[in-house]
């Protein structure tokens, strides 16, 4: 999916979730630092864990699915306390950008060193009620800030509108290394190239899963994940 073709929308693909289930209630992110290596995969996915692991998990995730948000509150603790930093697994996030709010969260948990994409990724979708209610019930006069100009500065406006912006601040980002990570073009490229590569790979909604290589059919939550992962 190209960036001119994400921002040519004139609405945001923000309902319609692949499961009708409530998301999680906005809580504050974990404080404890965790000390497991993340590396960037050729592809532009973070890889918690080791690369050499026997087991290899990979996430493909919107900001804007609250499915997504679920399986961080439900699957993800699990995943990395019993598979991860145990070593018998390694687990990448991929992104599948499904609009605009959807990019601004996702350039905004890359934010800083790789070593904090995790802590980034579980703020913001620990935080999704309240950002995302924003976004869905915002005024198209509010919206239409979110396609003017150039793409830095439409989703500098997108996380002000949001609160995505004030949720960063609050983490210990400042303005300027902020608005640098929502107009880092390479960035924006990485993510979009990302969401085609998870297109063609077949992926049809999120959260999706790949294990050791293969495309999980009909898994998209905990509940289906669980069963199919090693004994830990």
């Amino acid at each position: 999916m190209r960036l001119r073709s994400l921002f040519a929308l004139t609405s945001l693909a923000l309902a319609a979730p692949l499961l009708a289930a409530a998301a999680p209630q906005p809580q504050k992110a974990a404080s404890q630092k965790t000390v497991t290596p993340v590396t960037i995969t050729p592809i532009g996915g973070h890889l918690l864990g080791s690369p050499k692991a026997r087991t290899k998990i990979i996430e493909y995730a919107s900001y804007t699915c609250p499915h997504c948000a679920m399986f961080e509150a439900e699957g993800a603790p699990v995943i990395k306390a019993n598979y991860v930093r145990r070593g018998l697994a390694s687990f990448e996030l991929r992104n599948l950008i499904r609009d605009p709010v959807d990019l601004t969260a996702a350039l905004l948990a890359r934010c800083g060193p790789t070593s904090r994409f995790f802590a980034n990724h579980e703020l913001i979708m620990r935080n999704q009620p309240v950002w995302l209610s924003a976004a869905q019930t915002s005024t198209p006069g509010t919206r239409k800030s979110w396609f003017e100009g150039s793409y830095g500065e439409r989703m500098g406006e997108i996380a002000k509108d949001t609160g995505l912006y004030k949720l960063m601040l609050s983490n210990g980002y400042t303005a300027a290394q902020l608005n640098s990570c929502l107009s880092d073009e390479a960035a924006q490229k990485t993510v979009a190239a990302m969401t085609e590569d998870a297109q063609k790979q077949g992926v049809k909604g999120t959260p999706s899963f790949m294990l050791n290589g293969k495309l999980l059919d009909g898994v998209y939550s905990w509940q289906a994940l669980k069963p199919l992962l090693p004994a830990s």
